[in-house]
């Protein structure tokens, strides 16, 4: 079943949703390398590495959840050593164009290999942003859209990053119901940036 993860930033903090996907994508794609104290990072903060699985309440826990381990776990329950594949769900073109940027400018000491889908060789490019996850992707699914992606139930882990916006935390409730009332097992980790 498909581990959902829930982050929203705290009261006070710096940034939006698409900072935090920046550092999700960063902590999912290269584990165990923490940036650096005092940037106004998460280093401190234990945000999960490329992990799917764990337990966790459904509700409030410490931001980041259960720990982290150096490999992505297959279906099989074997370790991989390579970094799981990522599709970041965004319709938007124009958030799309924002996202990508973002993740090639936010840290000068951080190298993601992303791209748009239709922009990018799919094959090559292990995190993708597009509007459709490509058939063959199920690892990992980080939504910005409003709604629930449709076919998320094949992905090993959904992350839901959420910021103080009324709008996309009213979005952000609906789809926590969503995924809850269908026995969906949620964590929540409140993150400060």
């Amino acid at each position: 079943m498909t581990r959902i993860d829930f982050y929203s930033l705290a009261e006070g903090s710096r940034g939006d949703r698409f900072l935090l996907t920046c550092r999700l994508v960063e902590r999912i794609h290269q584990p165990g390398q923490s940036r650096q104290p005092g940037k106004g990072d998460l280093a401190n903060q234990d945000l999960p590495d490329n992990q799917a699985g764990g337990t966790s309440p459904p509700d409030r826990d410490s931001p980041g959840g259960p720990s982290a381990h150096s490999g992505h776990s297959n279906h099989s329950g074997q370790e991989n050593p390579r970094p799981p594949r990522i599709h970041i769900q965004l319709s938007d073109p124009v958030l799309a164009e924002h996202l990508d940027r973002l993740l090639w400018t936010y840290d000068d000491q951080s190298f993601l290999p992303h791209g748009r889908l239709g922009q990018t060789d799919p094959e090559l490019t292990p995190i993708l942003i597009g509007a459709t996850p490509l058939d063959n992707q199920d690892q990992v699914l980080i939504n910005l859209d409003p709604d629930v992606p449709p076919g998320f139930s094949r992905f090993e882990r959904l992350c839901e990053p959420l910021d103080l916006d009324p709008t996309v935390t009213a979005t952000g409730r609906e789809r926590y119901r969503y995924y809850r009332d269908r026995g969906y097992p949620l964590h929540h980790h409140q993150i400060r940036l």
